[in-house]
């Protein structure tokens, strides 16, 4: 499902505002995230859960108007990547700075992760995408779109499970109004 909604955002946003695109995107998950939200019962949400579920919605707003951004200006295949990348990255930083380490598989994961981004950045750009350059702007944008995913990555993962899914629903809230603000 993220794959594909990545895909049809990239698209719709060649033809309409990132932000727009972004906009739709997280206001279509609202509704869906009450429902369930209502429906599954919360032992107890705290403080600190509702913060993070906030800041991670904050952090996914702000990747996705970059996402949206770059995929509009260049080649999905580079950007999105690049961005999955850079989201990947940014949990493993923060457990290493944690202390925890990868075991084999992990490691064997994060280096073919590497290569993948590498090989998939060098492919050939077809004569009707050649308008879609790889810009300093693209990869930037790519990569602070990964970095935000990231950080909603590592927000949405210190919310307790106690808190059922209702972050789910307060994450799509900030996500939404922060969308709405930046494009003001």
């Amino acid at each position: 499902l993220v794959g594909g909604a990545d895909f049809l955002g990239g698209l719709a946003s060649r033809t309409a505002s990132a932000l727009r695109v972004a906009a739709l995107a997280q206001a279509a998950g609202l509704a869906p995230a009450f429902v369930l939200a209502v429906a599954v019962q919360a032992e107890r949400v705290s403080g600190a859960d509702v913060a993070w579920a906030l800041g991670s919605g904050v952090a996914v707003a702000c990747g996705f108007a970059c996402f949206y951004s770059a995929m509009g200006r260049g080649l999905i295949s580079v950007v999105a990547p690049l961005a999955a990348l850079t989201g990947a990255a940014v949990p493993v930083f923060y457990a290493l700075a944690r202390g925890e380490r990868p075991g084999t598989a992990a490691s064997i994961g994060i280096v073919t992760a590497l290569v993948a981004v590498v090989i998939v950045s060098i492919a050939p750009v077809t004569p009707e995408h050649a308008h879609l350059a790889i810009t300093p702007d693209v990869v930037g944008l790519s990569i602070v779109a990964g970095g935000c995913f990231g950080a909603f990555y590592v927000a949405f993962s210190l919310v307790s499970e106690d808190a059922g899914l209702w972050p789910v629903a307060l994450e799509r809230v900030a996500a939404t109004l922060t969308i709405a603000a930046i494009a003001l």
